[in-house]
């Protein structure tokens, strides 16, 4: 069984941005009977050295959005419970979209125009305390980012999704001997929420933060206005 506890991650509380810190708060009053965690995402180094001490220099030397792949698994694997990014927004208490009879459960996505697969989200899941799945997925990330390149994989954004977000994730997991349980997307946009309210469970706003031409630069927009924006959708939809 799936323990209830809900996991966030980030490098400290005062560093999330005003979309992250409204979600944080809304996932702690939304889920009062849960046990709720705000790991620091370095405080983790010492279980990750214990648990994969062979890979552990690697680590070390990985870049923020790598380190952060292995923290988020490697607290689940910890603690077990459900994880989510601090940028996802939950609409429903999490009794009522996680079904926690399953070893592992997983969020199946929308069809992504730059590859040719299927995926889950790696910024949503929930799986049990030491998933065996989860250390596959740890030891396939360390396989990845040691095995390729930035140059063979068309630049650091498709090193990334390739060695440890989400395409590797979604690769290991449909693989996976472990048979976790797959639900309909969570991978919403403003749209969505408009158009099919009830079956949104969160909505993920992505910033694109690790990403050099991430979606403010190329379509010139405010970050502090377009949270407040989609805050104010969100509310006007749901009156939340």
């Amino acid at each position: 069984m799936i323990p209830n506890n809900i996991i966030q991650i980030h490098s400290n509380y005062s560093d999330l941005n005003l979309f992250e810190r409204v979600s944080v708060e809304r996932w702690n009053l939304l889920n009062p009977s849960w046990d709720y965690k705000f790991i620091i995402g370095d405080s983790l180094d010492s279980y990750i050295k214990r648990n994969w001490p062979d890979h552990f220099e690697q680590y070390s030397g990985f870049q923020t959005i790598q380190k952060a792949a292995i923290q988020r698994i490697a607290a689940v694997h910890k603690h077990g419970g459900v994880y989510a990014d601090c940028d996802v927004y939950p609409i429903k208490k999490a009794d009522t979209f996680t079904q926690l009879k399953s070893s592992a459960n997983f969020y199946n996505l929308k069809k992504h125009s730059n590859y040719n697969g299927d995926l889950i989200a790696d910024y949503i899941f929930a799986a049990e305390k030491e998933s065996g799945l989860l250390n596959d997925l740890i030891l396939e990330i360390f396989k990845r980012t040691n095995d390729l390149t930035v140059k063979e994989l068309n630049g650091w954004s498709g090193f990334v999704y390739e060695t440890c977000s989400i395409h590797c994730f979604s690769e290991v997991v449909f693989s996976s001997q472990y048979k976790p349980k797959f639900f309909n997307g969570c991978d919403n946009h403003i749209k969505d929420l408009e158009s099919k309210p009830s079956q949104a469970d969160t909505y993920h706003y992505s910033s694109e933060s690790w990403i050099e031409d991430n979606r403010f630069k190329r379509d010139k927009k405010n970050k502090q206005l377009d949270q407040l924006q989609h805050l104010d959708v969100i509310k006007q939809i749901y009156g939340i």
